[in-house]
């Protein structure tokens, strides 16, 4: 049952999110590269004044009083990390820049709207930590209390209240984060502690006349999908068996989450195969 939680799919699917690198040496009087670079200077703390902006991710902080107060160390960051030119364009239109940054457009549905797009920017940080700390765990039966599992699920958290604001990712982006989000926070499940016991140990379950004979080891999308629909009351005895009552406590809840995970994940292939 290993595979259903492989989500190189989903975690590749979230590194869309993350532009390539933008050369800083662009003159074309359009600062998001710059921004970016700024952005990620407060993310990561990297000057002295940047504490300033703590409170940039917070969507009930007034933006403009924020950027208005931090204007010099804004401009501090963006005159080490922007080119010339983009320094420049904000330090004399600094006032235009926060009009475009802070007034949200009266059409919604205006998504190419650089406001949007600047916006969008600040979820770039966020989402370059999330998909570094998420990539280990892909693959790797941690305990339901292990640091690194709970330090993913709080930046996929933090990646899903970043987005959530219209225009800063499509419907479908933020199902793919939602899907992420869940399929770390089942490694916290006792259900997939089980799993991650049985595939360790091992245990002879050739004793389980259940299964009629299928191989319950394979771990091919086809067995699993069995495993979790037509043998999926076997499938309970056995974890309860070998793992406790605790572990099926939210079977059917877990198992369906399990069965749509693998579906999905099978379509996304799909696409990605044609």
């Amino acid at each position: 049952m290993g595979i259903v939680f492989k989500n190189f799919i989903f975690l590749l699917l979230l590194s869309h999110f993350v532009p390539s690198a933008s050369s800083n040496s662009s003159t074309n009087g359009d600062v998001a590269p710059c921004l970016s670079a700024v952005y990620d200077a407060v993310y990561t703390g990297t000057y002295n004044c940047t504490h300033v902006f703590d409170s940039i991710w917070d969507n009930s902080t007034s933006q403009r009083s924020l950027y208005t107060s931090g204007k010099s160390c804004l401009l501090e960051v963006a005159k080490k990390e922007c080119t010339g030119a983009q320094y420049n364009l904000l330090s004399t239109k600094y006032e235009d820049f926060l009009d475009v940054l802070t007034t949200e457009p009266k059409d919604p549905a205006d998504c190419s709207n650089f406001y949007y797009k600047y916006n969008r920017l600040k979820c770039e940080p966020i989402i370059e930590e999330a998909h570094r700390k998420m990539i280990p765990l892909v693959s790797m039966n941690v305990k339901t209390n292990d640091s690194r599992l709970l330090e993913a699920i709080g930046l996929c958290e933090k990646v899903q209240s970043c987005i959530s604001p219209p225009c800063l990712a499509s419907a479908s982006e933020k199902v793919l984060v939602d899907r992420m989000c869940e399929s770390l926070k089942m490694k916290k499940s006792e259900l997939f502690v089980c799993f991650g016991k049985i595939q360790k140990q091992v245990p002879d379950v050739s004793e389980y006349k259940c299964l009629d004979g299928m191989d319950f080891y394979d771990t091919s999308p086809k067995i699993a999908i069995e495993k979790l629909t037509t043998k999926k009351g076997c499938l309970k005895e056995i974890l309860e068996d070998i793992c406790g009552e605790n572990a099926v406590a939210n079977f059917e809840e877990d198992t369906k989450f399990m069965l749509n995970s693998i579906k999905q994940r099978m379509e996304m292939a799909d696409v990605f195969s044609n």
